[in-house]
This record gives C-alpha cells, structure tokens and sequence, in this order.
C-alpha cells in the first residue's frame, strides 16, 4: 500500500510539474511573452479534446483572438472530412495535416503536432498552405511528366534495383512488346543475344548510361533501339533505373545504305576509270586528278593543272565548239554540264564523256563546274557495232520477212492446193461410189457382176478413207482445225461409235462391250465430233488388227477440278498387241509398227497421228499400254466442262416427202449430174439442171422450185453468191434452199 501510495504521488507530482510548466508558458512571465513572438498557434488541449487556452498567434492563423478560442472542442474547428484524423491524433499522439476553419469561412491548410505527455496536452499548429500547394504542385508535375511519357514514341519503363520489376511502362513500350513478364529476365530474354553484354554494362551503378542494341518485338522481329538508362536515387540510395528505347533500325538502315552507296561508287569510279575535274570558273584552271590526266594523255602520277584553252585545244577540232556550248549552258542556268569529247593521243584517241555540276557562291555566283570523267571509247566502238549489226539485222529481217511472206504464200498455196485436190479427188470418188452403188443395186444384173460392182464401190471407199485421213491431217498439222464447244451426251457418243463398228466386228465374230462409269455426268461440253473421230480411229484399229477375241469401249470418271470432270476413254483388244520398243512410233506421221503391218491390214499410219493432235489440241493425253501378242490399251484423258443439266432433245425419225417435188440441180461437173439426176429422178422427182450460178439464178427467176441444190465451187458465179442473189429475188422465189 505505501509503494502504491508513493507511487501516486509521484505521479500527481509529475501532473503537478507539467502543469506548473504550462501555467509559465501560457502566464506573463518570460516564457509566455517567448511564447506570444512564436509564429506557430501553440494551444493547452485537455482530455476531453477542448482548448483551453491558446498562443496570440490564433488571430494570424485563424483570425481569433485566443481568448474566443477557450472552452471550444478542437473538433469544432476542423473539416468534417478531416476530423477522424484529428480524433485519431488526439487518441495516438503524433502529427497530422488537415483542414482548420478561419474566421473569414474559409478553410486553412495546416499541421498539427501533439505533445506525447498529456492531458493536458500541447499542441502546435502551423499554416501548412505553402506545403499543401508544393505538394499538389508536385502532384501536378509528376502527372504531367506520366501524360508526357504516355505520349512519347519512344519506350519508356521504370525498373527496381532490388527485383528488377517494371513498375512503369508507357504504352509504346506495352504496343511494341506486347504481354510481358514483369520481371528483369523477361526483359533481358527481348535483348537480341549479341547485344545483351552491353546492354548490361550500360546498367552499371553509380550512373547514366546509353547503348544500342536490338529489341524483339511482338511479332518475333528485331530492330535496332538507341537505349538510355537514368539511375533513380533518393538520399544517395540507388532505387532503379528509368529506361527509355529509341527506334533507330531506319536510320541505321539508311545509314548503311549510304554507306554502301558510297562504297558502291567509289568501286564503279574506279572500275569505269573515272577521274575527278575540277573547272575554276575565277581562274578559268582546269584541275585534273590523276585519272582524268591519264585519260588526256597527261602523265598520271599526279594532278595535272592546265588553263580552260589548253584543254580545248586537246580535244579533236569538231568537238571543241560542242564542249564549249554545253559548258556556257551549264553556267547559263542548265547547271548540269554533260559533253562527249574526242581526246587527240599521239596513237590515235580516246573518247571521253565529261559529267559535272556547276556550283555557285553564297551570292549565286557561278564559281566551279566539278564532276567525272570518263573513259567512253569501248562504248562508242560498241555503238559503231551495233550500227553496223542494226543496218545488217535489218537486212536479214527484210530477208526474213521476204521469206515469211513467201512462206505464207506457199502455205496459203498448199492450202488452195489441197482444197482443190480434195474437191477434184472427193469428186470422182463420189461418182465411183454412187454408180457402182446404182449399179449393184440394179434388177436383173448377174451375180458376179454386182459382186465386182460392191467390190469396186468398197475400193472407192477405201481410197476414200486415205484422202480424207490425208487433208485432215494436213489441216490439222497447219492449225486449220477449230475446235467447237457444245454439249453433247457422251453414253449416247459411246453407243454411237460402237454402232458403227459393230457389223465390222460382226463380220469377224468379235464381241463389242462397253463400259460407262456411273459417276460420270450424263452431259458435257466439247467437240462431239472431233471426240467421235479419236473414237472410231482406235475402235476401227481395234477391229483391224484383232482376229478373234472382243473390243471393249470403256470411259471413267478420275473427278471434278476447276476447270471440268477429268474423263478417262479407253479401248481395250485383245488383238496382235504391240512390242514395248516400237510403241514409240505409234503416233508419228505415216509410221506404223513395222511393214508387215501394213502390208497384211493396210492403212496409212495417219489415224493414230491425226488423234494424238486432236487429243492434245483438246489439253488432252494420249497413250498405249500393250506387249507383243497380249493385246494393246490405246487410252486418253480429256478435262471437259460439265453441261447445264436440261432435257436432251428427242431423236427425230427422218421425214419422207410426201410428194415427188421439184427440184433445181446446180452443178458443173457433168459426172456428177448425171449421178445426182439418176439418184433424185429414181426418187419419183422432178429435177431442171443448170450447170453455173448464173443460170441457176436465171432458173430461179423464171420458174418455181421445191428445192434448189447448190454447188459451192463452180466457175463463174460460185454456188454461194448464187446463192445469195436467189434469196434476194422479190416473192417466194427467193425462198428456196
């Protein structure tokens, strides 16, 4: 009890000394009159947060008289935003800024600091306005140095020393690298690995450092960077780095480009012998670097300086009036100087182009005309050639072009030729194979006599056969052959062309069969009938040179692409077959596998020919798969374009007149009229003849016909004029066919 009494009279003795101490501070003795010159509002603050006396520097603070300020609480006095850090101050001790009311209305900014003994407490408050607007100043500041790097080009970051985070990067930085780790070895791993050792000494402590180096981007492309580091420290303490990157990888580009180029023409002036002038315009002094000394007979150890007369007078005599001109126009205004010149050596000369600029003073004065020359005499020997090999491919082109049109004349000749051997041989033929048909047709003729007539008719047909097979090659050997893209139904060509073969085989007992894949499509566009053609000449060999066995028609489909259905034909025997080692000469002209060949079946050798053009003029292929006695394959593959699917039109059964007619026969050869009137009279017709255009039109004028046959190629008139002029004639006379 007595220690616990002692010790609460020590207590009370310290409360008593305090305040003791206050009561001094606060009285009128010495150190209240201290206290009244203090700037700073000092206050006694009880337990219960009331003032219960204040310093006279409340009337500059807060414009009150200290005495008005007794019995207030302080909370009283303060922001309503700021009154639980006060109450927090009051509770904890310490120091805290806020918002004190002034006797005007306004709000003051300031600081106050509470003794740590208490209650009573002594509280010292000083303006804090001048701080607060530092503060917000540097706010301010730093947000505008954020906005500032925000919008820079360049990256920007900010990087601790201790982790190495980024704590700041602007968003160049994020848009160049994308997603990045925070961390330092993600940025690091960005560093092109040739560059990282410097990028590192760059980061050296104690300060700033710059280097260049390669940073990847986003998109895995290096490119080069000016990069610069400033060190952040505070109280001598280093905190981080701030990091700023440069795009620099165009100029470097730029750079080496020029550099090169600089390269690039220091070796093309030397390789071309070039040599530097230099034209005083002042002095009216030519300098010549050593090249360009050599280039005019000059000795070339060094510059050679001569006077603008004295180089005149080394150029030949018909180029000096040239050089001169071309000089006063560059001085004139032109400012480009540009001459060919002829230097006079002692063993011979040396053409020479001459390329400057002129330069003037800082008043526009023409001062200098500086440039190269160069050493032009292979050129101008060039030049000289190519004259010579222009004028002489101008003869050989005038010579070529004579023989092109002599080419073309006789081609065009060949043609008229073989238009009209086809005319003049077809014609008798037709005769041959029309009379021995009346003839074997005829009643009461013997037995042999209509077999030699059928004979002679299938002789006819055979040749026949040779000169059609002949003028088609031809035509199509020379392009005359124009290929027709219709649709057609291909199962009704397959059929088709096996219909004309079928009694060929019949006669040798060989079967026929066909074989059309279902997936092909029923319709495509081509030319049927060059299509048909390829067909019976592989389905008539296939006959041919098969004794016994069968002939097999076979079309695949090998699928759709851009450009149609891919079709495969194939005709397959079981013939002679072919050796592999003369297969080669299948499709050539005239060629057939050896002369036996010929000489037990006949034929030209042109079918297979004439198919491998057709076939290839289509895009197509064509080949042969076959050995010797195992039958032959002979296959092609063509790209057709599938046709609109739409009704095929219904075969038509041929019409039969149902009424003898009459008919006008226009024709100049007299076998053939003859053969013509038989044929139509036999008929139950009334046929007129005229034997040229111009008496079928007269015929035509004078009389009414049914039917007007017209030949093409007749002397005269020609079948086609005539017959324009018939469909000209007024009435239904020009309605004839």
């Amino acid at each position: 009890m007595r220690r616990g009494t002692l010790g609460h009279d020590a207590v009370s003795g310290a409360r008593f000394g305090w305040r003791a101490a206050l009561a001094r501070l606060f009285g009128r003795g010495a150190a209240g009159r201290v206290l009244a010159g203090c700037p700073d509002l000092v206050a006694e603050i009880d337990g219960a947060g009331r003032l219960v006396s204040a310093s006279p520097a409340s009337r500059a603070l807060t414009g009150r008289a200290p005495e008005t300020l007794r019995g207030l609480a302080l909370a009283e006095l303060v922001h309503p935003e700021d009154r639980a850090g006060v109450a927090a101050l009051l509770a904890e001790g310490g120091a805290a800024v806020h918002r004190l009311s002034h006797a005007d209305g306004r709000w003051i900014w300031v600081e106050t600091r509470l003794s740590a003994q208490g209650p009573p407490f002594i509280a010292a408050i000083r303006d804090a306005a001048a701080r607060q607007d530092a503060e917000a100043s540097l706010r301010a500041s730093r947000a505008h140095y954020r906005a500032l790097a925000d919008t820079l080009p360049q990256l920007v970051w900010m990087e601790r020393t201790d982790t190495g985070d980024t704590i700041y990067a602007n968003p160049a930085f994020e848009r160049y690298f994308g997603a990045i780790v925070p961390g330092r070895a993600a940025r690091q791993e960005r560093y092109h690995p040739e560059d990282r050792p410097r990028i590192a000494v760059a980061l050296t402590e104690g300060g700033s450092g710059e280097v260049q180096g390669r940073l990847r981007d986003r998109d895995g492309a290096y490119r080069w960077h000016q990069l610069s580091f400033q060190p952040l420290r505070k109280d001598d303490a280093l905190l981080g780095w701030l990091g700023s990157a440069l795009d620099i990888d165009e100029i470097l580009a730029a750079r080496q480009a020029l550099e090169e180029t600089g390269d690039l023409l220091r070796l093309a002036q030397e390789a071309a012998g070039a040599g530097l002038f230099d034209l005083d315009l002042v002095t009216r002094e030519v300098t010549l670097a050593p090249s360009s000394a050599r280039l005019h007979g000059l000795p070339g150890d060094r510059p050679a300086v001569i006077s603008l007369g004295a180089w005149l007078r080394r150029l030949a005599p018909g180029d000096r009036k040239p050089a001169l001109a071309a000089l006063r126009g560059a001085i004139a205004g032109g400012g480009t100087f540009d001459v060919a010149f002829r230097v006079r050596l002692p063993g011979g000369q040396r053409w020479i182009q001459a390329i400057g600029r002129l330069c003037r003073d800082r008043d526009g004065r023409p001062l200098r005309v500086t440039g190269l020359n160069l050493d032009i005499s292979a050129r101008k020997d060039a030049e000289a050639g190519l004259v010579a090999a222009k004028a002489a491919a101008e003869s050989a082109k005038a010579a070529a072009e004579a023989a092109r049109t002599a080419a073309e004349r006789a081609n065009a000749a060949k043609t008229d030729f073989l238009s009209a051997m086809s005319h003049e041989i077809r014609t008798p033929l037709n005769a041959v194979i029309g009379f021995t048909g009346l003839l074997a047709q005829a009643d009461g003729l013997e037995p042999d006599l209509r077999r030699y007539a059928g004979l002679a008719r299938a002789s006819a047909g055979g040749l026949l056969t040779l000169v059609n097979d002949i003028l088609d090659f031809s035509s199509v050997e020379a392009g005359a052959v124009a290929l027709r893209r219709e649709p057609f139904a291909i199962e009704a060509l397959a059929e088709g062309c096996l219909g004309v073969v079928g009694a060929a085989a019949a006669e040798k007992n060989l079967d026929v069969a066909s074989a059309i894949d279902a997936s092909l499509p029923r319709r495509l566009v081509g030319d049927e009938a060059r299509l048909r053609q390829i067909l019976l000449n592989l389905l008539n060999n296939a006959v041919k040179f098969t004794p016994r066995g069968s002939v097999a028609l076979s079309l695949r489909h090998e699928g759709s692409g851009r450009d149609g259905e891919r079709v495969r034909f194939s005709v397959a025997d079981t013939g002679i077959g072919i050796p592999a080692d003369k297969q080669g000469r299948l499709f050539e002209r005239f060629s057939q596998v050896d002369s036996s060949i010929r000489r037990d079946y006949g034929g030209t050798g042109l079918g297979l020919a004439i198919s491998r053009r057709l076939v290839e003029a289509m895009g197509g292929e064509i080949g042969v798969i076959s050995g010797a006695g195992r039958g032959a394959t002979f296959w092609f593959t063509l790209t057709l374009p599938r046709a609109e699917d739409q009704a095929l039109p219904e075969a038509r059964a041929a019409v039969l007149p149902s009424r003898p007619g009459r008919i006008l026969l226009v024709e100049d050869i007299e076998v053939n009229r003859e053969l013509a009137c038989l044929m139509l009279r036999k008929a139950g017709h009334h046929v007129d003849v005229a034997t040229d255009g111009f008496q079928a039109v007269r015929a035509v004028e004078g009389g009414t016909y049914d039917l007007v046959l017209m030949d093409v190629q007749m002397p005269g008139l020609d079948g086609t004029m005539a017959t324009r002029l018939i469909r000209c004639l007024p009435g239904r006379r020009g309605g004839c066919r």
